[in-house]
């Protein structure tokens, strides 16, 4: 069983690799989201991984959420 911890960081890096995808492919008009192989080849699952944990490991005091609401303001 994943803790909630894992499940957390898991759907984090999820969603910033998608971010980066995104970001990389706006010029093509492709507004679909991505699979996870194509994430996984393209290298943005493992850049992802990077944020992530340098989020965390910002994140002493606090939720990722919480981190993540701070980044935004």
């Amino acid at each position: 069983m994943i803790s909630p911890f894992w499940r957390e960081v898991r759907r984090l890096i999820h969603e910033i690799a998608v971010d980066l995808w995104m970001f990389e492919h706006r010029e093509l008009g492709v507004f679909n989201r991505p699979e996870e192989c194509e994430l996984r080849e393209g290298g943005y699952l493992s850049r992802a991984k990077t944020i992530a944990f340098s989020r965390i490991s910002k994140a002493k005091n606090g939720t990722l959420r919480d981190t993540e609401k701070n980044e935004a303001t």
